[in-house]
């Protein structure tokens, strides 16, 4: 490589490393792809590890902190920083910046080999002798995922999840709290996406933190990101579901001191569970970014977004159906084996076309803005409760129909809802009961 190259890719490095340290979300993002390895100089490779080490311990970076070690590992004052470095940076051209490092360490490490090969020539070395030196050194640079993909790469997890399964008598993933969905699905599974849809108001939310609740309870890392409420309101609501005191008492101080007491003994049980709360409107590629980061320092075993139709993309779309699409796809993709390994539960609004029917109870033709939410769904929950509709009814059950079912069953499950809680109903299954009441005529239900 002649030195004008050489400078040349020095300068993208450093308009590389200066975009990492001003968006994070670039680095959690591409972090399979980057490696110290990538960098040609010495101050490079440094200023990266500096880099990686200061994400590892938070999602953003401390300038003072970053220019501190930058000064006493490479000798490079705060000045020299910012006009080499983060001058440069540029997220736009990011994408650029990367392929064009990937590939000159592509080549130079091919160069190197090649060299090293002609060497052995000139010297007159055996011929196996090169060519293994060769193939050791081009393999052991190569920067490419090392998993060739063959069928007994699956087998030990695989077999894991037999083992598990048989032991816990059918529950291979993490409990759901409803003794009848764990036998549908086993317990919520990596790399599964579940669909819980209902009307506003029926209380997606509240099974949503149920479900949180009881997973982070079994020491499961989960993260909820709720697009419509902020952190200290799903709090109140976890207090509500914890100690069944009601959150309209509590915001309105109706509450006397046992009350109070227990709310705090509920808030001191949360802060020791591995459940991260993130509120607010994101779009996303920024909710994408947030997991993945997640993932990486607590391992996370479950996601909850509320709700789907609620989440934008940074990406110009056709239409809102694209534009839900492409959302319903990008928390498919995230929660694959082959990525963070968690199970994903969104949460879905339906159309109002149901209520112009005499039966209110959803199908899955009533699934809001689009159809890739069923497709890319594992499972697919949908909530009715006949006193959502009928107020002089006094039946507190609620009807949770598992609409789709990839891996097994489909019908309906009964739950009694009280107190913010869906708990195991314990009535009579025979009566006022029929688990295949939820078939829509002339369409099979998928499995």
């Amino acid at each position: 490589m002649d030195k004008a190259k050489t400078e040349g890719i020095r300068f993208v490095e450093r308009s590389l490393l200066g975009t990492l340290v001003l968006k994070p979300s670039l680095y959690i993002n591409n972090e399979k792809i980057l490696s110290i390895a990538l960098f040609s100089s010495e101050k490079n490779r440094k200023l990266f590890k500096i880099i990686t080490d200061l994400y590892s311990k938070d999602e953003e970076i401390d300038y003072n902190l970053l220019s501190n070690r930058v000064a006493q590992d490479i000798g490079i004052d705060y000045k020299t920083l910012d006009s080499n470095y983060l001058a440069m940076a540029d997220s736009s051209k990011f994408d650029d910046y990367l392929k064009e490092v990937v590939e000159y360490s592509k080549k130079s490490t091919l160069s190197k080999a090649i060299t090293e090969a002609k060497d052995g020539l000139l010297a007159d070395e055996p011929s196996d002798i090169i060519k293994a030196r060769l193939m050791t050194s081009l393999q052991d640079n190569e920067i490419e995922d090392a998993q060739t993909f063959h069928v007994s790469e699956y087998i030990k997890d695989t077999m894991d999840s037999v083992y598990k399964a048989m032991k816990s008598n059918g529950l291979s993933g993490i409990t759901t709290g409803i003794t009848k969905l764990n036998e549908r699905n086993g317990g919520w599974q990596g790399g599964d996406v579940t669909i819980i849809a209902a009307r506003a108001g029926l209380g997606k939310t509240t099974m949503a933190m149920n479900l949180a609740l009881t997973a982070a309870r079994e020491g499961n890392p989960v993260a909820v990101f709720s697009l419509e409420m902020g952190g200290e309101q799903l709090l109140l609501l976890l207090a509500e579901i914890i100690t069944g005191v009601e959150t309209e008492d509590i915001r309105g101080g109706r509450i006397n001191e046992d009350q109070v007491k227990a709310i705090e003994e509920a808030m001191t049980e949360v802060t020791k569970l591995p459940l991260f709360l993130i509120g607010g409107a994101r779009p996303i590629e920024e909710i994408i970014t947030k997991i993945r980061f997640l993932n990486k320092r607590v391992n996370l075993k479950m996601v909850l977004v509320d709700y789907l139709q609620l989440i934008q993309s940074g990406k110009r779309m056709s239409n809102r159906n694209a534009e839900v699409e492409h959302v319903s796809r990008q928390l498919k993709l995230i929660a694959m084996p082959n990525e963070c390994n968690l199970s994903m539960i969104v949460l879905s609004q339906l159309n109002r076309g149901l209520e112009s029917r005499a039966d209110k109870r959803p199908m899955l033709s009533d699934l809001r803005d689009s159809g890739a939410i069923e497709q890319d769904a594992d499972m697919v929950l949908m909530l009715y409760r006949e006193n959502y509709y009928d107020h002089e009814c006094t039946d507190n059950t609620t009807e949770l129909a598992v609409m789709k079912n990839r891996f097994g069953k489909t019908g309906v499950i009964r739950l009694t809802y009280v107190s913010r809680k869906y708990v195991d109903w314990e009535g009579d299954i025979n009566q006022n009961y029929d688990p295949d009441r939820y078939t829509e005529s002339g369409e099979d239900i998928p499995f």
